[in-house]
């Protein structure tokens, strides 16, 4: 049986780099931008460290899992 999944497509959006990084750091907009997330739980520690909790679905069913950045 497959367990792994791969996908990736690329969008290039034209803006100002620090117009893109200003949306990248704000990692609550994860809930927005992916699909499989259905909420979104951000522990900062620094301006640009941390770690966040996410759980979602993805093919209907359930998934959760803490990311650190």
């Amino acid at each position: 049986m497959l367990r792994d999944i791969a996908a990736t497509r690329l969008i290039e959006v034209f803006c100002r780099q620090e117009d893109a990084l200003a949306v990248i750091w704000e990692i609550q907009n994860i809930e927005k931008t992916e699909v499989k997330a259905d909420a979104v739980q951000v522990n900062k520690q620094t301006e640009h460290t941390g770690t966040y909790k996410v759980r979602g679905h993805f093919a209907g069913i359930p998934w959760h899992n803490e990311f650190a950045y």
